[in-house]
């Protein structure tokens, strides 16, 4: 069963809508069919508690109460960078100054 909504994020260009939840998942959906496009970015510890896209919308960031945050790919939906321990505590909110550069 899917879990309890923390945070959701609309693509630059709204053609996907991602959700991360208690679960520690993270779902990206398609906007115009509703279906979903990737399902398997579950590898947060804790419950995601910010998402954020990249300008370019080929990355997404994610935080969570784990204390890391992951960056994904969403060409390569199983390649994905892990920053452990970005915080002493949980991560509040992740943003892109650009394409390349995330701000936690």
């Amino acid at each position: 069963s899917r879990g309890i909504i923390t945070t959701l994020q609309f693509s630059p260009d709204g053609s996907s809508l991602a959700v991360g939840d208690v679960n520690r998942q993270i779902l990206v959906y398609s906007t115009s069919t509703g279906k979903v496009t990737i399902d398997d970015w579950i590898h947060h510890g804790a419950k995601i508690t910010c998402i954020d896209w990249s300008p370019d919308g080929k990355h997404l960031a994610s935080g969570s109460v784990d204390t890391m945050v992951f960056v994904w790919s969403v060409e390569k939906p199983m390649k994905r960078i892990k920053i452990p321990n970005a915080h002493i505590i949980s991560i509040s909110g992740v943003g892109w100054q650009d394409d390349e550069t995330l701000i936690t």
